[in-house]
């Protein structure tokens, strides 16, 4: 036989129902768990909640360096080819990659950092009430003891 009809042997095989049941039933776990998106949306409320605390004086644990590379870096994904194509020329697979493995350090290592501050800062009170929690680095300097 020509390796054409082998393939389609092989690829007929392969196709068996308890082999697209397997599939579908894997398939069917993966979307129905949603941690990945959980944990995008709680990484990206935990990087807007950054970005309000250096904005407001709140947070001063960016490093110099990392801060324009961020801004750069969500620039570059953005912005329309066109604005910077003279620059750095067309965006290509590797580029985006480069830019996109970079960005993802450094804001790992940033809100990492942000995330021990934010350990350090939490204040847990209890009364009769119940718990009332809050981050002191975010209380103005007129309630402050």
């Amino acid at each position: 036989m020509n390796t054409q009809t082998d393939l389609l042997l092989n690829l007929a095989n392969n196709l068996s129902k308890e082999n697209i049941i397997k599939f579908t039933d894997s398939l069917k776990d993966a979307l129905s768990e949603t941690q990945i998106l959980d944990k995008a949306k709680s990484t990206l409320d935990l990087f807007y909640e950054m970005a309000r605390d250096y904005a407001n004086s709140c947070y001063d644990g960016i490093d110099e360096v990392s801060l324009p590379l961020i801004g750069l870096g969500i620039l570059y994904f953005i912005l329309p080819e066109s604005l910077f194509e003279d620059i750095l020329g067309k965006k290509t697979l590797f580029r985006s990659a480069f830019v996109f493995g970079t960005l993802y350090v450094i804001l790992n290592r940033e809100l990492k950092k942000y995330k021990l501050f934010l350990n350090e800062n939490l204040v847990v009170e209890e009364n009769n009430l119940g718990k009332i929690i809050y981050f002191k680095h975010r209380l103005n300097d007129e309630y402050e003891d």
